[in-house]
């Protein structure tokens, strides 16, 4: 039922998601039509990550392709937000303004604001937040953390208990999962800015720390194509960044997880005893959006992999297919058993 003649609403819109739906949802329930304001880069500067928040003409275009699939867009005005004031100090048509429950306090200000300059204030519209698989609310910041997908799917339950690969499953791995680059000059170029650059291996390591192309966290095991080496990065670090775990060959263990985890947040490097192989997986998993992984390639290369939210959701399917099979594996194994 439409109550007002005109909304106003406002955010960054980054990652278009299921809470900004409900958002947009709910103004255009209630008013004949709407103001969405998304903000310049001059307000995202603050923000968690801001460096890899989308373009504004990405974020407007997100925004406009599900006004047209609604048939919203005609009710629309869309403006770039300079300010979190926007049209809402100026236009005597806008009658009610539309919030979250997390921008509520930018409501009121609006409304103090107004007040100040002899207008009436405005009544204030909260739209329910949107909760991700663990019951914490879906948000632009988690997905860019690299946390959950837009969805709510938390990626961390995939890695919750010890993996053992079979060597068809790790064939699979085996194909480069980024770009192979065979020219050492051309890799050094790779080496640019991003939230986390992650090395895994110890020969991708060493060459990177004796060119000065230093990465925020190394994992490493002092082998190299099983053999151990006399020259490892374990020579090229300081101790006091250094964090250890066990994990077997062929697996991708909770501890090695948990230890990921640890050196991705406090930007420290892990030795792993035993295999780090694998350890590319749950680095997908686990580090934000647009951080780079550097890995190598056995008599071929370096793999530099850009972590996406294509990329994480291509290791979701692996470890879910993965999963799927062990199930019905195991549940054709008891019922021939039990028969």
């Amino acid at each position: 039922m439409k109550n007002f003649k005109l909304a106003a609403l406002g955010g960054t819109f980054d990652r278009f998601h299921k809470g900004h739906e409900n958002l947009l949802d709910l103004a255009f329930t209630c008013a004949a039509s709407v103001y969405i304001g998304i903000t310049d880069d001059y307000l995202n500067q603050n923000k968690e990550l801001s460096q890899i928040i989308e373009t504004y003409e990405l974020r407007e275009n997100n925004i406009r392709e599900y006004l047209k699939k609604n048939n919203y867009l005609e009710r629309t005005r869309i403006v770039k937000l300079h300010d979190i004031y926007g049209p809402t100090l100026k236009d005597p048509e806008i009658d009610c303004l539309v919030v979250s429950p997390l921008t509520k306090k930018g409501a009121k200000l609006i409304n103090e604001t107004r007040k100040e300059k002899g207008l009436n204030k405005l009544p204030i519209l909260v739209c329910k937040l949107e909760k991700a698989q663990d019951r914490k609310y879906i948000s632009s910041t988690r997905i860019r953390r690299g946390e959950i997908n837009r969805q709510g799917f938390v990626y961390t339950n995939l890695i919750n208990k010890t993996i053992k690969l079979s060597q068809k499953d790790k064939n699979k791995l085996k194909q480069p999962l980024g770009i192979l680059i065979q020219n050492k000059q051309e890799f050094k170029t790779k080496f640019k800015k991003a939230p986390l650059k992650i090395i895994v291996g110890d020969q991708t390591g060493i060459f990177c720390l004796k060119n000065k192309l230093e990465a925020d966290c190394l994992i490493f095991d002092s082998q190299s194509q099983r053999e151990k080496l006399t020259f490892s990065p374990l020579d090229l670090i300081s101790k006091n960044k250094l964090e250890t775990v066990t994990n077997p060959a062929g697996t991708i263990s909770l501890n090695l997880c948990k230890k990921i985890k640890t050196i991705l947040s406090k930007q420290k490097h892990l030795l792993v005893k035993g295999e780090e192989d694998l350890a590319v997986v749950p680095a997908i998993l686990l580090a934000p959006l647009d951080t780079l992984i550097f890995y190598g390639q056995p008599n071929q290369g370096i793999v530099v992999l850009k972590v996406t939210e294509e990329k994480k959701e291509w290791v979701r399917n692996f470890l879910q297919n993965l999963y799927k099979k062990r199930f019905l594996f195991l549940s054709s194994w008891r019922l021939s058993f039990s028969s």
